[in-house]
């Protein structure tokens, strides 16, 4: 989840576009799915259910959570006359905004028909979306202009997730983002989602939700399509093997590679851990590398003062001692070299890493990662043997 600051204006580029006036525009509140009021606690759960009484006049219009590299949003004046943005703030927090807010700079108007980007600057990473994750806008009363919320999956790297038509339609992941522009619609239009098998759609299981064997853009869920999807730690468009991604859209560990060997989430019984395994022939300096879980944001470790990792040799981390975030029992790992480049990730499901288990590669470095039930903290990995 990102974290705002009221000082964030010092922080967003902001780039804004003009387009003819909406005059021609169909009513606001005509497609905009179904609003509700903004006293009402609850977000909905179809993706890009929008909330909020105010669509139509400041819009949330597109958003990108995985912007290669800032991730941004766009808001639409699809009213009639500019509107001052000083008093208007923004939150990931719909039901709790105050908690995570962001302002815009005081002198800030946007024109009738205008699209104003609003990007995360790189340099700040803790200004980021979530995978999964919700956008509000509030007006200078605190009262919710406009809200959405997407699920993992529905902005992937390369797409982002917006409004078709722009201001009024609902929310899909769009192929082709188009920030501080008017939002361009995928091939064969906006057909996806009708059950409905049209033009170049490879299916359509009438919805837009990732992770059900048809994407949001009505594309078969498989390896080899250049979206991320739910399991898949990469896809780079083919299934060719030595290229960084293999043929079942995991990682691939090249032999001078530091890879994540092994790891526990303890689930309270003894002590969560982390182990390194230097596959290569040269010692590698380990200081400055980071470890996190799923939550990139906050539970981030710098690895300091281990020095360099011999040829063959285990690091153990443990928590509490190297770092302070616990493993979940449906969690990832992943690890970042000194320039921030992600080298390793090791994910799991709920009963993959068991109570008195671990999960980890056999063989060490190189290996599929399996259930261990006999744990090796810092050093080889034992099969699961009498």
């Amino acid at each position: 989840m990102p974290r705002f600051s009221p000082g964030l204006f010092a922080l967003l580029a902001l780039v804004a576009s003009s387009c003819d006036g909406p005059d021609d525009r169909p009513d606001p509140q005509s497609d905009a799915g179904t609003p509700v009021d903004a006293d009402d606690e609850e977000v909905g759960e179809e993706v890009g259910e929008e909330v909020g009484e105010g669509v139509g006049v400041l819009v949330i219009n597109e958003v990108a959570a995985a912007g290669e590299p800032d991730d941004w949003f766009e808001i639409l004046n699809a009213g009639t006359a500019p509107v001052s943005l000083a008093q208007v703030t923004f939150s990931d927090s719909i039901e709790d905004p105050a908690d995570h807010v962001g302002n815009f700079p005081a002198s800030l108007t946007i024109a009738p028909g205008e699209f104003l980007r609003v990007q995360f600057d790189g340099l700040y990473p803790g200004f980021s979306f979530g995978a999964e994750e919700e956008l509000g806008l509030f007006g200078p009363d605190g009262a919710l202009l406009d809200g959405i919320s997407w699920p993992s999956g529905a902005s992937p790297q390369t797409a982002s997730f917006g409004r078709i038509p722009d201001g009024t339609g609902r929310f899909k992941t769009l192929l082709t983002p188009t920030p501080g522009a008017a939002n361009l619609d995928n091939p064969g239009g906006s057909s996806c989602g009708d059950d409905e098998e049209q033009g170049e759609e490879q299916c359509d299981d009438g919805n837009q939700l990732p992770g059900d064997g048809c994407t949001a853009l009505c594309q078969e869920e498989v390896c080899g399509n250049r979206l991320i999807e739910p399991g898949e730690q990469c896809d780079d468009g083919d299934d060719e093997p030595g290229d960084g991604c293999d043929a079942e859209c995991r990682l691939e560990f090249t032999p001078d590679a530091l890879v994540i060997n092994e790891i526990a989430a303890a689930l309270d019984v003894g002590v969560d851990f982390i182990e390194l395994f230097n596959t290569s022939e040269e010692p590698v300096d380990v200081s400055g590398w980071t470890l996190t879980d799923d939550d990139q944001e906050t539970h981030r470790h710098t690895i300091e003062g281990r020095g360099a990792l011999a040829p063959g040799g285990y690091l153990l981390l443990e928590r509490d001692v190297d770092f302070d975030f616990g493993l979940g029992e449906d969690d990832s790992v992943r690890l970042f070299d000194e320039e921030g480049q992600l080298v390793d990730v090791l994910d799991w499901a709920e009963g993959q890493s068991p109570p008195g288990a671990s999960f980890g590669r056999l063989p060490d470095g190189s290996g599929a990662p399996v259930t261990l039930f006999r744990p090796s903290p810092g050093a080889r990995n034992l099969p699961n043997t009498p």
